[in-house]
C-alpha cells in the first residue's frame, strides 16, 4: 500500500530528469533555426577578432608590450635584430610612469652616395615587412631627394593606425653625410600623454605664472 502511494511521485521524478536530460537538451540545439546558428558563430568569430585586434594593439613587436616597465623591456631587447635583408637597431622609450609608450627601429647609416641606392633598398625593406602584415599604409609619399631630408631632418615616408598601435617609417639625417631608416612604433594616447606632460615640464615656470592672472 505505502508503494502504491508513492506511485505517482517516482512518475514525476521520471518525467522531470526526463524532460531535462542531455538528450532533450541537444534537441532543443538541434532545433534551433540556421539563422540563430549563423548568428552565434558570427558572434563567436567577432569575439575572437576583437580578442586579437586588442593583444595586436598592445604589442609594439614581439615581446614588446606597451606599458611594460623599463627592466622587463632590458630582458627582451635584442639590441640589434636582423629582419628581411637589413639590421635594425632597436630603442624602447618610456614615458614618466617608466612605461613604454614609444620602440624605434633604426638602420645603419650611409652615406650621401649611397642615399639613392643602398637607403631607398633599405627603406623598401622595412616597407615592404609592415606592408604584408598590416596592408597599404594610410598615406605614403615617393622616394624624395637628399635635400628633402636634410631640410626636416626626419622625413616621414609612410605611416599605419591600427586602433591606437601607430607605425610610422621615416628617413632621417643623423649626421652630417650619414642617413637612415627609422621605424617608430607607438600606442597613440600614452605617446600624446607623454608629450603633454614633457610640455608642461619644460614651461612649468611659465604655466605657474599663467595660472596668477
Amino acid at each position: 500500500m505505502r508503494l502504491i502511494k508513492l506511485l505517482p511521485f517516482f512518475l514525476f521524478f521520471i518525467f522531470v530528469k526526463c524532460s531535462f536530460s542531455p538528450q532533450k537538451e541537444a534537441q532543443v540545439k538541434l532545433e534551433k533555426t540556421p539563422e540563430q546558428l549563423q548568428a552565434e558563430e558570427q558572434a563567436r568569430q567577432d569575439s575572437i577578432e576583437s580578442a586579437a585586434f586588442e593583444q595586436m594593439q598592445k604589442t609594439a613587436f614581439a615581446g614588446f608590450t606597451f606599458g611594460m616597465k623599463e627592466t622587463e623591456a632590458e630582458d627582451i631587447n635584442p639590441g640589434k635584430e636582423k629582419l628581411g635583408k637589413f639590421n635594425y637597431r632597436f630603442s624602447p622609450q618610456f614615458d614618466g610612469n617608466d612605461e613604454l609608450y614609444k620602440l624605434t627601429l633604426s638602420s645603419e647609416g650611409v652615406k650621401t652616395i649611397k642615399f639613392e641606392t643602398d637607403l631607398l633598398v633599405n627603406y623598401n625593406n622595412l616597407y615592404k615587412i609592415v606592408e604584408t602584415r598590416y596592408g597599404k599604409p594610410l598615406a605614403s609619399k615617393k622616394f624624395p631627394s637628399i635635400f628633402d631630408v636634410q631640410s626636416s631632418k626626419k622625413y616621414l615616408m609612410s605611416k599605419w593606425e591600427q586602433g591606437t598601435k601607430n607605425i610610422q617609417i621615416s628617413l632621417v639625417e643623423n649626421s652630417l653625410n650619414s642617413y637612415a631608416v627609422v621605424c617608430d612604433i607607438f600606442d597613440k594616447n600614452m605617446s600624446e600623454a607623454e608629450k603633454e606632460r614633457l610640455y608642461k615640464l619644460k614651461n612649468k615656470d611659465v604655466l605657474d605664472a599663467a595660472e596668477k592672472f
